[in-house]
């Protein structure tokens, strides 16, 4: 298995919105574990755990092994919800795993050497059109980002998902562009375009792929 972070789990009581309150006021954060037996845990995390979780640009495809009812269990974080006023983690889901299970997850792009890329030396710019993009991976092999070397690429060069070489036990769900090279002005000209294409895709994929179990 890939290097996992520890997290401590502590049972908490359901149903009152005052115990809610109360984690937090104390400093906790209340969230729910999926379990592989098609059950759920209600648990919390000390608000640490959670800062530093939220902190990391690595925590949608980074495992955990979370101490929990006297056992340890290898979970992947699934989604964290924030106080809107405060900017604060207030709930969070995670759903167990083991070695071998296939999950969908969002991994971050990642673009190296923007800095001696010959098509921005050239006046042009690098322009990202999607920050994450969304594969199936068994959960040993999640990649931390999918990283795009540009030390090579000049003006009008384009970079879809199907031109990267993914991580073995890794898959794409639908082929998308990513990020072009190109003038400042075709960049403002064809960002509306491109971005409606995208989303046309990425809402394809999702109405097609199981996003919350796992599947072989």
């Amino acid at each position: 298995m890939k290097p996992y972070t520890t997290l401590n789990a502590e049972k908490r009581e359901v149903g009152k919105k005052s115990t809610i309150k109360q984690l937090l006021k104390n400093n906790f954060v209340p969230g729910v574990i999926y379990l592989k037996n098609g059950k759920s845990a209600s648990v919390s995390l000390t608000s640490k755990e959670m800062t530093a979780i939220v902190n990391d640009p690595s925590a949608l495809t980074r495992l955990y092994e979370v101490n929990y009812d006297g056992k340890k269990i290898m979970c992947i974080l699934k989604e964290v919800q924030f106080n809107p006023a405060l900017d604060l983690p207030r709930s969070f889901d995670l759903m167990e795993v083991e070695k071998g299970d296939i999950v969908k997850v969002n991994v971050p792009i990642r673009v190296l050497n923007k800095e001696i890329c010959p098509g921005v030396k050239n006046g042009g710019d690098v322009y990202v059109l999607t920050y994450n993009v969304n594969l199936k991976c068994e959960v040993e092999n999640i990649p931390y980002a999918i990283e795009i070397d540009v030390k090579n690429c000049d003006m009008g060069q384009k970079f879809f998902l199907s031109d990267i070489e993914l991580p073995k036990g890794c898959k794409m769900i639908n082929n998308i562009i990513l990020l072009r090279i190109a003038g400042r002005r075709v960049i403002k000209e064809t960002a509306t375009a491109d971005a409606t294409a995208t989303a046309d895709a990425t809402a394809t994929a999702d109405a097609t792929a199981t996003a919350t179990t796992p599947a072989k």
